[in-house]
């Protein structure tokens, strides 16, 4: 038989994989990057926040005595302009100011476990292993009776914990 799956098959497969997972609510431990359901911040935020960006890389060489780059300067002036003026021209570089931000995390979160797991978790496991050390009192030991950890506290009230 052929197994082959044409293009067209494969638009219907992904409609009905898309609107099985949103109908079902389906939740995995991966993230879809299917549709991007990040909210988007609203315009006026977003010119105010660039807005403080460049005035503050503007005013920065102020800190070692030197005068303050005014190419800059202008810039943060002109989006605070735009910003209160017309926040609706903030709409397009807004959108791709997210999408980068999905972009980024699309590619760091798996980069920046990558690195925890190999170059700090593996390490400290083989140096504990090489140790023999039994953080967790995960080890057999037949000559105790039990593995009972005895409280040594005083009993509290469980009113008014916080």
């Amino acid at each position: 038989p052929n197994t082959m799956v044409t293009i067209s098959q494969w638009r219907a497969y992904s409609h009905v994989y898309k609107w099985y997972c949103s109908s079902m609510k389906i939740q995995n431990f991966h993230e879809s990057f299917i549709s991007s359901s990040h909210p988007r911040g609203s315009d006026r935020n977003f010119g105010i926040v660039f807005t403080a960006i460049f005035f503050f890389i503007g005013m920065k060489p102020l800190v070692v005595g030197a005068a303050p780059r005014l190419e800059i300067l202008s810039i943060s002036f002109l989006i605070l302009f735009v910003t209160f003026a017309c926040p609706k021209l903030l709409k397009y570089p807004n959108l791709l100011w997210t999408q980068f931000g999905t972009l980024i995390q699309f590619l760091m979160s798996p980069v920046i476990l990558f690195i925890l797991f190999y170059f700090v978790f593996t390490p400290l496991g083989l140096l504990l292993k090489f140790l023999r050390k039994d953080i967790l009192s995960i080890n057999i030991d037949s000559s105790i009776s039990s593995y009972w950890i005895s409280s040594h506290s005083e009993t509290t009230s469980m009113k008014d914990q916080f």
